[in-house]
C-alpha cells in the first residue's frame, strides 16, 4: 500500500471528520480507510484520531500533521 494513498486518506479523514464520509468520497471501503489510518498510526506510534460514536476527534498529533508542523521547532 501506498504511504501516499494512506496520507490522502488521513487527510480526508482530518477534513470530514468522520471515517465512512471521507472513504466514500475516496471511493474506498470504511474498512480499508480505518486501514489507512491505522497503518499511519502505526508508522507515528501515537493515535492520531479518538473515534467517536459519530465521527472522529482529531489528537494534537493530528493537528500538526495536517498543518505540516511535524519536526518543526519554535524556538
Amino acid at each position: 500500500m501506498s504511504c501516499f494513498v494512506q496520507l490522502r486518506t488521513f487527510v480526508e479523514v482530518y477534513r470530514c471528520l468522520n471515517i465512512s464520509r471521507a472513504a466514500k468520497n475516496l471511493g474506498l471501503s470504511q474498512p480499508a480507510a480505518t486501514a489507512h489510518i491505522q497503518s499511519v498510526e502505526s508508522t507515528v506510534g501515537k493515535t492520531l484520531f479518538t473515534r467517536r460514536h459519530r465521527g472522529v476527534e482529531p489528537s494534537n498529533l493530528a493537528h500538526e500533521l495536517a498543518q505540516g508542523r511535524l519536526g518543526t521547532s519554535t524556538s
